[in-house]
């Protein structure tokens, strides 16, 4: 039995997407992965996309179901002999045609039935039984023996002893096509996963698994998978198909970076030819069949959308291509499925056809077929096999084998690459670039770090520039610009206005001379060669051959001006002038600038900033007082944009939702279409750090402000409704894509305003054309933006999130995966049976995504002061003097620092045993002002700050007085197995304390096996953090 998601236990807790998502070095299972993707697809539907789609026999075994009438007998074809024929003659029984229908018969040596049913008889099963979950085949019976039934399938040239149950000792002699039982010929249903793409480069998306590319099935009851699946990978469900991990481009994304890459990759570096065509997948789904897929689809569909009907047609010529290619290599697809199902292997390969479709680089016609890259195991974590295995099996099915090298280390590989890069081409054959496969390796440094274990996998793209960026950048101009083909069929006003737009499009794809002497000859073959961009997908090869040809004859000069840099867009035809009047006064430049925040993050601060350096005009979300804002916001920054060039959108713009709006502005508002609308992001970097540190930060903020704001307001009650507020966003807080912006700017979430500022100004200055601001200008701007006070009536929102605390805890300003991580490298180097368990019992809660989100370390619970006060009379304890404390002490945001003694487990959970918490008496705890230089006292009695102060002494740290129950059980759970709770790290670390921890293992407690430890006060790892109501 599989276990129960740990996912959900994790959202019962906290639904935060920052470490929920975070799978830094993580490993899964198969159960726990299908776990995670149910969960996030029904919960984030944007985010993850399931399609369920039917596979029936007739696309993988179509020679198997042939349902055609049977050719009659004759002196060429006659019947075999028949051995002993149970033909039922009852009439009921007769088919439309007065042929016998072949029925439910007994054998001649066994009691047991067989439903065997001619293809002409009535009672074949539709096409709705067959989805329903009809397992019918269609065999010819040739022969048989007393122990089985041979069947050989139709066309299929080979043939397979069927032992199944119910079939032994059948007796039939007939070479009609009949159709017998088998439960691997079924209509399946297999489902595909489609993680959002923009989402794969920030390490903290939610994804449990990088893949591109995963199909995955539910077992009927008593089937079994390849013998090759691990235990831990056995369940209800299994993984059918699996392409490679996402991967990047050199600088893409962080861990892909040369000097990153240094530090966590090793050898060897294979680097492989990027070949430049369509993906195909193709696994085994039983001994005998195959499953082949396109990226995201198998070519037919249950829940089917527009944008993947070209998916579908790749899938169905993939297996166009595979039928060939085995014909030619004397292979068969039973063979194939055979060999991926005993390894539990998907084949990916590079279907290059420019007959089917063209890419940006031509095909040779000895490069046109199959290209095997690589051969990945049907695991949750990526796998691969290496190169010389795959180009094995590629020789011996008929597969183009993928070319490669092998070099040593990473430094020669940046060499060859940028050697190559130079030429563009590889052996002769112009080539788009390369694909490198090397291996993580462990280091302690974190600046960088692939999302993957060490020891695993790791692929990076190598893309070269010239000529394929340029020729990638001409196809996607052409591809703008094909509606202009289509303009002769609408009214004039309308023709027009579509003309202008298109061309303002293709002004923003052009960056460059030679992007832009292209887009102009496209125009001008278009009006006077149509023609030549008929089926543009099956000519992008021609049209640029035609140019480039035209570059060295009569466009010669204008391609010269190009490649200086010299030669501008013309865009419209010299005789349309009106029509280019009107473009130029159509693409008139307007900039809408998107804050991406959380509460607190000091977005309309600079909002007002901006507005005082610069002039832009600024609209707040907050300012509307109905209830449904987005409508009025989005209308009154349509407004402003008649009559301003910039207007900042002061909302914290920080979901899905957000970013869908503003990009579709100008089809909600129409006469914005007139202007050529941009969109500039200023990133607030909430996903970086750990959510406890984010949330005090942007609280802080929000106290300092008090009333001034429209909506939320510090709430010093218990509940801390801002808190919550603050919290909910943070959770919720999900990256933009990059498609819908011109630039993206991320600003740290805990700078000052100056610094903010300084950072924002130095990356606009150049796409919106401003001057410089001195030095002065920029004081007088953060002296505008502090004295700023809004005129809008307070309004919060009517639904209250925060709550009465039902304790307090610590809020440790820590990563449990990053601070675990370390943890093992540091004692990487010490030997013992004991680190052996605390390692298996660590990696199996990442496998079972069971580790703690947002970590807490409880103080005091409200129903232990309830059960104290009750037994002592209504008198308050020590836990009662606490809790009151702890109310004291949460208003001031007062940080104590701690720090780790001890690992403790069992076979439950596993936690960090903590030691006393202190704080620094001696001095002020203070806020910072957004300048970041303005110290504000807390809210904390003076009288109280005294007391501590003369307490502690100069120089002296005081410690949180604690009652001994609640001091002997300091900890952070790192995770808990399924069935355990929490609360049961106290027990444990309990138990440490009384043995003083000189022993590695304690006694054993009911249930929870064998309790062990390992002491690691010695590596000096702890954190800080505040004292905070929690529920």
């Amino acid at each position: 039995m599989s276990p129960k998601p740990s996912w959900e236990v994790v959202e019962k807790n906290d639904t935060s997407n920052v470490e929920k998502g975070k799978r830094f070095r993580f490993e899964v299972t198969v159960p726990t992965l299908l776990s995670a993707l149910k969960h996030i697809s029904a919960t984030q539907p944007k985010a993850i996309k399931k399609n369920v789609h039917l596979y029936p026999p007739s696309i993988y075994a179509p020679q198997s179901i042939t349902l055609s009438p049977h050719t009659p007998p004759s002196e060429d074809h006659p019947l075999p002999p028949t051995r002993s024929s149970h033909i039922d003659e009852n009439p009921s029984s007769q088919s439309l045609f007065g042929e016998p229908c072949l029925s439910t018969q007994k054998t001649a040596s066994s009691k047991e039935r067989i439903n065997v049913i001619s293809p002409i008889c009535t009672n074949t099963p539709t096409d709705e039984d067959e989805v329903l979950g009809e397992k019918t085949a269609t065999v010819n019976v040739v022969e048989t023996s007393n122990d089985a039934t041979t069947i050989a399938r139709r066309g299929m040239g080979n043939v397979i002893e069927n032992k199944e149950e119910g079939m032994e000792n059948v007796t039939i002699g007939t070479s009609r096509p009949t159709e017998v039982t088998r439960k691997d010929l079924r209509t399946r249903r297999i489902t595909s996963w489609k993680m959002t793409e923009h989402m794969y480069f920030n390490i903290n998306n939610p994804f449990p698994t990088m893949a591109r590319g995963l199909f995955t099935e539910e077992l009927e009851e008593g089937e079994e998978g390849s013998p090759a699946i691990r235990e831990e990978d056995k369940g209800r469900e299994r993984i059918v198909g699996r392409g490679y991990d996402k991967f990047f481009n050199i600088d893409e994304v962080p861990w892909t970076n040369w000097e990153t890459m240094q530090d966590h990759t090793e050898g060897p570096y294979y680097i492989t030819l990027k070949s430049n065509g369509c993906l195909i997948l193709i696994s085994a789904i039983s001994p005998e069949y195959l499953l082949v897929a396109s990226k995201h689809s198998l070519g037919t569909t249950v829940e089917v959308e527009e944008s993947e009907q070209q998916t579908k047609v790749h899938a169905e010529e993939g297996r166009k291509w595979l039928r060939r290619t085995l014909q030619k290599s004397g292979k068969t697809e039973t063979e194939l499925a055979a060999r991926l199902w005993e390894r539990n292997l998907t084949a990916v390969l590079e279907l290059c056809d420019d007959s089917f479709e063209e890419h940006v680089i031509a095909t040779p016609v000895h490069w046109t077929g199959l290209h095997l890259h690589g051969l990945n195991t049907n695991t949750a974590t990526f796998s691969s096999l290496p190169p010389d295995q795959v180009a094995g099996m590629a020789q011996e099915f008929g597969f183009i084998p993928t070319k490669y090298i092998v070099l040593p280390n990473l430094s020669s590989v940046r060499v060859y690459t940028e050697q190559v890069s130079q030429s563009g081409s590889w052996e002769g054959e112009q080539i788009e670039g390369f694909v490198v496969r090397c291996t993580v390796k462990s280091s302690p440094k974190e600046e960088g770090q692939p999302p993957y274990s060490p020891g695993t996998p790791f692929f990076f793209k190598v893309k070269f520039e010239e000529p394929y960026k340029l020729y990638r950048t001409w196809r996607e101009i052409t591809r703008v610009m094909l509606p202009l083909l289509q303009l002769s069929k609408l009214s004039e006003d309308n023709r027009k206005q579509s003309e202008v737009d298109i061309w303002r499009k293709v002004g923003r794809k052009v960056s460059r001379g030679e992007e832009a002497v292209y887009a102009d000859w496209v125009g001008d073959m278009m009006s006077d060669e149509p023609s030549l961009f008929d089926d543009y997908d099956r000519g992008v090869v021609r049209v640029r051959e035609k140019f480039l040809a035209w570059t060295e004859s009569e466009g010669k000069e204008k391609w010269e001006l190009a490649k200086k840099g010299k030669y501008k867009l013309k865009g419209l035809r010299k005789d349309k002038q009106q029509a280019e009047t009107r473009i130029k006064e159509g693409l008139k430049k307007k900039w809408i600038i998107v804050p991406v925040a959380v509460p607190g993050c000091g977005k309309t601060m600079v909002g007002v900033a901006l507005k005082e350096m610069f002039g832009f005009t600024h609209t707040q979300s907050d300012d509307v007082r109905s209830n449904k804002t987005a409508p009025t916001f989005l209308k009154n920054i349509a407004d402003l944009l008649k009559t301003h060039d910039v207007v900042y959108a002061d909302r914290n713009n920080h979901i899905d939702k957000h970013y869908d709006e503003l990009s579709n502005i100008t089809e909600k508002h129409k006469f914005l279409k007139s202007f050529d609308i941009h969109l500039i992001a200023i990133i607030w970097d909430v996903t970086s750090q750990p959510y406890h540190r984010v949330l005090r930060t942007c609280s802080q903020r929000v106290i300092q402000r008090g009333d001034n704001h429209q909506t939320l307001r510090p709430d010093m009650t218990p509940s801390a409704e801002h808190e919550a507020v603050v919290g909910q966003f943070i959770r919720n807080f999900t990256l933009p894509p990059k498609d819908i912006f011109d630039l993206l700017i991320t600003v740290p979430i805990d700078s000052s305003l100056e610094k903010t500022l300084s950072q924002i100004i130095t990356t606009l200055r150049l796409p919106l054309n401003l001057a410089q601001p001195t030095e002065e200008d920029v004081k007088k701007a953060v002296q505008k933006a502090q004295e700023y006070r809004t005129t809008t009536p307070f309004h919060p929102p009517a639904t209250k999130v925060g709550r009465p605390p039902r304790y307090y805890a610590l809020a440790p300003e820590i990563s449990v995966v990053n601070l675990m991580d370390q943890l093992f490298h540091f004692l990487q180097s010490e030997q013992s049976d004991v680190l052996v368990l605390a390692r298996e019992m660590y990696q199996g809660l990442k496998d079972e995504r069971a580790l703690t989100v947002n970590p807490h370390i409880t103080l005091v619970h409200e129903k232990t002061v309830a059960d104290e006060t009750e037994r002592l009379g209504n008198e308050i304890g020590p836990h009662g003097r606490l809790w009151e404390v702890c109310k004291i002490i949460q208003g001031e945001m007062r940080m104590f620092k701690f720090r780790f003694t001890h690992l403790v487990w069992n076979d439950r959970v596993m936690a960090l045993a903590v030691d006393s918490l202190e704080t620094e008496p001696n001095i002020k705890q203070v806020k910072m002002d957004l300048d970041g230089k303005t110290p504000v006292e807390t809210g904390a009695k003076q009288e109280r700050k005294e007391e501590e102060h003369g307490r502690g002494g100069e120089g002296t740290k005081e410690e949180l007085e604690l009652p001994d129950d609640v001091r002997q059980a300091l900890h952070v759970t790192v995770g808990v197995k399924e069935g355990a709770s929490a609360f049961e790290s106290r027990a444990l670390v309990r138990m440490l304390r009384e043995t003083g921890g000189s022993l590695k293992t304690g006694e054993v407690l009911e249930e929870g096996g064998q309790v062990r430890w390992v002491d690691i006060e010695h590596l000096g790892l702890g954190g800080e953090g505040r004292i905070r109501g929690m529920f």
